[in-house]
This record gives C-alpha cells, sequence and structure tokens, in this order.
C-alpha cells in the first residue's frame, strides 16, 4: 500500500514538474512572437479551456551606462474563480532572455514605463488610497524590486535568470 502511495505522488510531482517547463516554455515562444511585432504597448491574448495568457511587450529602459533593455508583461488569469499572476520578462536589444520576475498578482504588474523607470500603482486593489511606486533601471536590472500595496504594505519580487 506504501509502494503504490509512493508512485502516485511520484507520478504527480513529475506531471507538475513537467507541466510547469511547458508552460515556461509556451511563454518563452509567445513572448518572442509579440516581441517579433515589435508594437509597444499592444496586448496580445491565447486562450484555452480555463486559462488566458495576455502579453504585452511594454517597451524599452535605458541604464546610465547605455544598456537597453525591452520589458514584456505576462498576466495569466487561469481556474473557474480566475485567478491570476503577472510576471516581468527581461530581454535583450537582440532579442534574448535575460531574467524576469515572478509577481504574485496580476494586480502587481506596472502600468507604464516612464524615464527609465516602471511604474507602478495600486490602482485595482481595494486600498483607502492610491499609491504610486518607480522601480529605476538607471544601474542596470535590479535584483530586487519592492511593490507596494495598501497601507505601507507590499511585496518583494527578486530577479530570476531561469
Amino acid at each position: 500500500m506504501m509502494i503504490r502511495i509512493k508512485k502516485i505522488l511520484f507520478i504527480l510531482i513529475s506531471v507538475c514538474i513537467v507541466s510547469t517547463a511547458l508552460a515556461q516554455d509556451s511563454y518563452a515562444t509567445l513572448s518572442m512572437k509579440v516581441l517579433l511585432k515589435n508594437k509597444k504597448d499592444k496586448q496580445y491574448a491565447w486562450e484555452s479551456d480555463s486559462n488566458s495568457t495576455y502579453i504585452t511587450y511594454f517597451g524599452k529602459i535605458n541604464t546610465d551606462t547605455g544598456k537597453q533593455y525591452k520589458i514584456i508583461i505576462i498576466k495569466n488569469v487561469w481556474g473557474p474563480n480566475k485567478h491570476t499572476y503577472g510576471s516581468i520578462w527581461v530581454y535583450d536589444t537582440s532579442n534574448s532572455y535575460i531574467g524576469r520576475y515572478v509577481l504574485g498578482d496580476a494586480y502587481d504588474l506596472p502600468i507604464k514605463i516612464r524615464k527609465n523607470k516602471l511604474i507602478f500603482s495600486t490602482q485595482g486593489k481595494d486600498c483607502a488610497k492610491l499609491i504610486y511606486a518607480k522601480i529605476d533601471f538607471h544601474q542596470g536590472i535590479p535584483k530586487n524590486i519592492f511593490i507596494p500595496a495598501c497601507e505601507g504594505m507590499g511585496d518583494i519580487y527578486q530577479f530570476s535568470k531561469d
């Protein structure tokens, strides 16, 4: 009985790992399609049974050292309750993937790029007051970013190269 449970658990974990890897690969493929279209602020949508993916080429950010990065925003809506998550993907000028920030919620995605900064807002969240935050790329890609939530709270997200 215990061996059967271990086999079932192993199979379930394997399926989860493979499906996560396939989803990440499909995001990379879809992101490349969006990058090649080179249409800033245009959102593209892909939908399946209970999953919707929205990808936007957000624009370019320049650093003080002369490097330039392209920013892709990915919003995913899934499940019967329409859960969301978002991510910010960073590419170089040759459209080579550099890394990403995986956010907890699509409401944490930036709303625009201004003066080489990603601008975030609490708009859409249930907050008493609207809060804006700016993430500066002047010195390069930040290792961590802080996205504000309501009343001084927020989340820190780490840049990942995987």
